[in-house]
């Protein structure tokens, strides 16, 4: 118990270091459109959901946490805190660490303290644990809710020859009524708790006890969920802006989807959908997509990258996700930006081993054909799989299952373990020799990966953006009053460091001025004039950006630079610039968008970053970097080495 206190302890302050020292990334798509609305409307002391067109009117499932995050945010402002995106954030990380508290006494339930306490190991050591700290949305906020309803289950399990207790199985229903709420994927545990339950009290009870029990276990836990949801159902109706929900998407929507090329969203299906004005036609004709792809599609090939897209990747897209950070922490560019190989090759290893240890788990669950309680932990992982090749395949789906693919890592390794003891003539000579053999093929591989990478690492150039500011990994982007006229743009920026490049994003207006010319300038803290450059239309990229070159250099002390642009030739403007709105964040850090110096409550979308084309690092900090590698490695052989055989001693003294 000490040892995985002390354990869990360290795990707070790694994520407190993580984000003070690491990243702070600023939410985007999902996260975006739920947290700004939400902060907004708690400000103005109502909540509305647009769901008649945009964003809420085809993601009907979030609707629960959207009202969650607004009565959390008014709770916050009542309490007199102001900083709204800091709170959600700290409420995200207790979450996050309540279902570790959670998974550490499931283990303990099933296996006791030794293997709880490997299990925070592997927990400490797992990339999840960090790098989702500031991604606040449903898959880490359902994670405390589907590891408490197995907890819970798997306790009632233990509880054989008593009285069926009615209040413990309502509380098991509002649990997973509450997670179904946050996020809908929470159907796949309760699904599998009830098949357990199935043939748990089947083989518990015989006669008319078996059916009594099953009918009342079930009947109570599943009545309390479907109360809970249809309940709030009609609560939430009161904050819609159309109750009829007239614009939502079929599930057919989703299923089809997944029909799609990896599985995954794609912007050209959801226009499909939503160009159908009925719900009937949409469902319909979503229908019809999902036969026509059926027969045209290799569905075996299709299943394979869907697994892959779920399950394999170990960073589960953190690192697309975190790239949207301010850049100014130094750490953050070798965590998840662009010279983080080594963190990249950490990670994918992490999630293979955990892979290969779940395999072996279920492996020992079938060898020994009875149904464990453990079984239940397998039982949801399938389903999540199963779910996943049906519906459309995100990577960040995967978060919500992470511990429990921890803990059946756990378990595949000491089963592995305990079945290679019984099959030994010596015991201790064996398994020392089979440790040391596992940790000197390990040694030579890693040594042999990291001599074949060095010259890659080292010698080989390649080119780097370190971004002061990146618009296009923060939030949605919008052009409305985003023309010129006869009006002056500014933005502001502070920061010390060097950068080459600015770039602006803009849409070409229908009709506008072919020779309309337009100005940028860049000052200084100082008023001097660092560039000028003057472009039209034609410098509009396809994808919207218009770059510029420069050449600022580093200077001790941070300083406040000007963007400055006008129109300064032609009569219709040709341009439509991009902006970001968003009250409650700041994209453009201690940065302030003026129109004709007037402050605005938004920022210009601009994007300033130093490019520069070098090695990823010199031989010495790769080797340096090799050899912390190494060490991390030994820390964690050698820590489960250690616990193994003081459990080993602690097992031999109760024994004797």
């Amino acid at each position: 118990m000490i040892v995985s206190g002390a354990v869990f302890v360290g795990i707070i302050l790694l994520q407190i270091l993580y984000l003070l020292f690491v990243t702070k990334a600023y939410p985007k798509t999902d996260s975006f459109n739920l947290l700004t609305v939400a902060m907004e409307a708690a400000r103005e002391g109502k909540l509305v959901l647009q769901n008649e067109t945009g964003y809420f009117a085809g993601y009907t499932n979030n609707y629960p946490f959207a009202i969650f995050l607004y009565g959390f945010f008014r709770l916050m402002l009542f309490l007199g805190i102001d900083h709204l995106w800091n709170a959600i954030i700290v409420l995200n990380v207790i979450m996050i660490d309540l279902a570790i508290l959670i998974t550490y006494f499931l283990v303990r339930k099933l296996r006791g303290k030794r293997q709880a306490a490997i299990a925070m190991f592997l927990i400490a050591f797992c990339p999840t644990t960090y790098v989702w700290l500031t991604f606040t949305y449903t898959n880490t906020f359902n994670l405390p809710f589907c590891m408490l309803l197995l907890y819970m289950a798997i306790c009632y399990q233990k509880r054989e020859g008593k009285v069926v207790n009615t209040g413990y199985i309502l509380l098991m229903g509002m649990v997973a009524g509450i997670g179904y709420l946050v996020r809908a994927t929470m159907i796949i545990p309760i699904i599998a708790v009830s098949i357990y339950f199935v043939f748990s009290l089947y083989n518990q009870y015989e006669g008319k006890d078996r059916w009594k029990n099953l009918v009342r276990v079930l009947g109570i836990f599943l009545l309390c969920f479907f109360i809970i949801t249809k309940s709030f159902a009609g609560y939430e109706r009161r904050f819609l802006k159309d109750p009829t929900m007239s614009a939502r998407l079929p599930i057919t929507h989703w299923i089809m989807m997944g029909l799609g090329n990896d599985g995954g969203f794609n912007y050209d299906d959801l226009a499909y959908t939503q160009h159908f004005v009925s719900y009937e036609e949409k469902q319909a004709k979503t229908k019809e997509k999902i036969v026509e792809r059926i027969k045209t599609t290799n569905l075996v090939g299709l299943a394979q990258r869907k697994i892959t897209r779920v399950w394999a990747d170990g960073s589960d897209e953190s690192f697309t996700y975190n790239q949207r950070d301010t850049g100014e922490r130094s750490l953050h560019r070798y965590v998840n930006d662009n010279r983080n190989v080594l963190v990249a090759i950490y990670v994918q290893i992490f999630r293979v081993l955990t892979i290969v240890g779940i395999l072996l788990a279920v492996w020992h669950m079938l060898r020994r054909k009875v149904l464990l309680q453990e079984f239940l932990l397998a039982l949801s992982m399938f389903g999540a799989i199963v779910f996943f090749l049906i519906w459309e395949a995100n990577i960040k789906y995967s978060i919500s299952f992470i511990f429990m693919m921890l803990i059946l890592f756990e378990f595949g390794l000491e089963d592995t373990i305990t079945c290679l003891e019984k099959f030994s003539f010596s015991r201790r000579v064996s398994m020392r020799a089979a440790a040391v053999s596992i940790a000197f093929l390990l040694l030579i591989m890693n040594l042999g990966i990291m001599l074949i990478k060095m010259d890659h690492f080292t010698n080989q150039k390649a080119t780097f953006k370190n971004y002061i500011s990146n618009g296009s990994r923060r939030g949605d982007t919008y052009y409305k009053d985003g023309a010129i006229r006869d009006r002056v743009f500014t933005q502001t920026f502070l920061t010390n460091q060097s950068f080459n490049r600015l770039r602006l994003i803009g849409k070409k207006l229908k009709g506008g001025d072919e020779s309309t010319v337009y100005t940028l300038r860049l000052l200084d803290s100082n008023g001097a004039e660092l560039e000028k450059q003057t472009f039209t239309k034609k410098k509009v990229r396809s994808n919207g950006k218009i770059e510029f070159d420069c050449n600022v250099g580093k200077v001790k002390k941070k300083q406040t630079y000007l963007v400055e642009i006008t129109k300064t030739a032609g009569e219709k403007d040709s341009i439509q610039f991009g902006t970001k709105h968003a009250q409650e964040f700041d994209y453009i850090q201690n940065g302030v968008f003026s129109i004709n110096g007037e402050e605005q409550n938004l920022d210009l979308f601009v994007e300033i970053f130093d490019e520069i084309e070098e090695t990823y690092m010199s031989k010495s900090s790769y080797f340096i970097k090799c050899g912390l590698i190494l060490l991390l490695q030994v820390g964690i052989c050698g820590s489960f080495g250690i616990l193994y055989q003081n459990s080993k001693r602690i097992k031999k003294r109760n024994e004797t």
